[in-house]
């Protein structure tokens, strides 16, 4: 069997969970921070309970986490309140699939992936804006307008790939190195 506790609904009990199975309509998506999902019986040893959620028009479903044997419960991050792809609808729909643990190691290490490039997108996007941002002495204040050089961008370009050739982890390190 298994349990999820999603704040704000009452403790949903599911199983046993043989194959693919819909727990349970979301409302709201964009409310919900975190899920948590605990098993209350041991499942097969080979096997774990991957959660997952879909969104209209329910053809694809998202990784979220999942629960095992060796690891019976566990707090799943959303990120719903600031993904336009969830919520924006008012509801969507989970999933809980008894998978092998291969399938759901496969799952995670793509989930993680995703996770790693959003991150150097934010650092890149981040990294232009101060960039641009050094500009600010050619400011109209009154129309809040920020006026730069036309080559800034290839400039900034430049620069970026330069340091990214000497070390390609230069964004992820923190700010203050």
């Amino acid at each position: 069997m298994i349990g999820l506790l999603i704040p704000g609904f009452p403790i949903i009990i599911r199983g046993p969970i043989m194959t693919s199975n819909v727990v349970v309509d979301i409302n709201n998506p964009k409310n919900i921070n975190n899920i948590s999902m605990f098993l209350t019986e041991p499942i097969s040893p080979d096997c774990g309970a991957a959660l997952y959620y879909s969104a209209p028009p329910f053809q694809t479903a998202q990784f979220l986490g999942y629960v095992c044997n060796n690891a019976p419960s566990n707090i799943f991050y959303t990120g719903w309140s600031s993904d336009p792809s969830v919520n924006k609808y008012q509801s969507i729909k989970l999933g809980i699939k008894l998978e092998t643990i291969k399938n759901i190691e496969d799952a995670f290490e793509e989930k993680i992936k995703f996770q790693i490039n959003k991150e150097f997108g934010k650092k890149i996007a981040k990294n232009l804006y101060n960039y641009l941002d050094s500009f600010s002495n050619n400011e109209d204040h009154n129309n809040k307008l920020l006026y730069v050089p036309v080559n800034s961008f290839l400039n900034w370009y430049n620069k970026f790939l330069n340091k990214y050739n000497i070390d390609q982890n230069f964004l992820m390190k923190d700010d203050d190195s």
